[in-house]
């Protein structure tokens, strides 16, 4: 549940950004490449559980409010 968790806040953070579609597919294949590289593989995984962990904390996914009349 927490890796779900944690990958959400992954997958958040990068729709947020805007990003030029070869950078987009680049992230995808560095991922891919992480997830199937052994050991590289148990650290990543580990940090997204503890990434799903720390949201019950930390608000991590909230959109910012936008305040009328000043542009941000």
């Amino acid at each position: 549940m927490f890796l779900a968790q944690g990958g959400g806040i992954v997958l958040f953070n990068l729709a947020r950004r805007p990003l030029p579609t070869p950078a987009r597919l680049l992230c995808v294949v560095v991922f891919i490449c992480v997830l199937f590289s052994p050991g590289i593989n148990a650290l990543a995984l580990i940090m997204l559980i503890l990434l799903g962990i720390a949201e019950n904390w930390l608000p991590l996914r909230v959109r910012k409010q936008e305040t009328p009349g000043i542009d941000g």
